[in-house]
């Protein structure tokens, strides 16, 4: 009976110390985050290749199309246009001699009719039902609803729902979710005001076929300024695919006038990249080449720093993203 206690407090033991976290090597990590930007990429790769996908991006593409956040003719113009669903409003299908969508009849929603990359006849169907936006701090206007269909021939391929409430000339509260054949992606913002404090909640996701690839959690307190607001303590939590990044950053601690504002930033967050329950490495903030750029860095067991874009080229891609 003593044994078979000993060997059971024994198994338990190994079994605890084995799902303990444990820092990699600075060989474990190299490898741990070039797999995080092979599937990254992976990622968007097939986002990318999706019928909607390249729909949508023909779609606002075209200076002629009747929807908001179309490409401009001149897109060094302010955007101070407003968008208005009411004059848009009719069935218009894509004339592929002279480029443009031409406008057959009216209706109720705005409906588009255009090819696909498989098809020269006009099989892809995009409606909007609803639009709404109102004027905020910053152009265009925030859109406040939108209901959107996109179709290829009979078959639904992705459906957009979006809700939004401004208050003081700020995004209160949004609602985003993006239906797909094989999967679902949304997005929650909760904001709440009390004099000069407040807080603020972001949720994100991403599922493909009930398993969840991306998520994320920001919970902050913020402060609020003449016009907008900023972090005073932010954490966060984001799930990517088999990487989780954790963190938290204590602005108001943070003094932006300091000589050495890098030891003050440093000293004052804690931001980690795990690869399941192991600890691959800490993001810090340092200067480039010894210049006075400053940039993220991951720093490794050892010490050694190498710069997050060099293991992430996506973020600064997806960062530069312009339309």
């Amino acid at each position: 009976m003593k044994n078979l206690l000993f060997y059971n407090l024994l198994i338990i033991t190994l079994i605890l110390n084995a799902c303990k976290n444990r820092v990699l090597d600075p060989v474990e990590a190299d490898r741990s985050m070039k797999v995080l930007n092979s599937n990254l990429i992976n990622l968007l790769s097939t986002g990318s290749d999706k019928q909607e996908y390249r729909a949508l991006r023909f779609l606002l593409g075209q200076t002629s199309t009747p929807l908001p956040f179309v490409k401009k003719i001149n897109p060094t113009q302010p955007d101070t246009t407003v968008y208005s669903l009411d004059k848009e409003k009719g069935v218009y299908q894509w004339n592929s001699a002279l480029k443009m969508f031409e406008k057959l009849e009216n209706s109720e929603i705005v409906s588009l009719r255009f090819p696909t990359e498989k098809s020269e006849k006009n099989i892809a169907c995009f409606d909007l039902n609803k639009f709404q936006s109102q004027a905020y701090s910053s152009r265009p206007d925030f859109p406040t609803e939108i209901e959107a269909s996109l179709k290829i021939g009979e078959v639904e391929i992705v459906s957009i729902r979006h809700n939004a409430r401004i208050t003081n000339n700020l995004p209160e509260h949004i609602s985003t979710l993006i239906k797909g054949t094989d999967y679902q992606a949304g997005l929650e913002l909760n904001r709440t005001q009390l004099n000069k404090e407040g807080k603020l909640s972001i949720d994100i996701f991403l599922r493909t076929k009930g398993i969840e690839i991306i998520s994320g959690k920001i919970d902050a307190q913020i402060e609020y300024s003449r016009h907008s607001y900023f972090f005073k303590i932010i954490n966060f939590d984001l799930k990517l695919i088999d990487h989780m990044v954790k963190g938290k950053i204590n602005y108001s601690a943070v003094d932006p006038t300091s000589a050495d504002y890098i030891s003050s930033f440093n000293s004052n967050s804690s931001i980690v990249i795990f690869e399941g329950r192991n600890q691959v490495g800490k993001i810090v903030l340092n200067k480039t080449n010894n210049s006075e750029l400053l940039d993220y860095f991951i720093r490794f067991q050892n010490g050694n720093e190498l710069l997050l874009s060099q293991y992430l080229p996506i973020l600064k891609n997806l960062l530069n993203l312009k339309y």
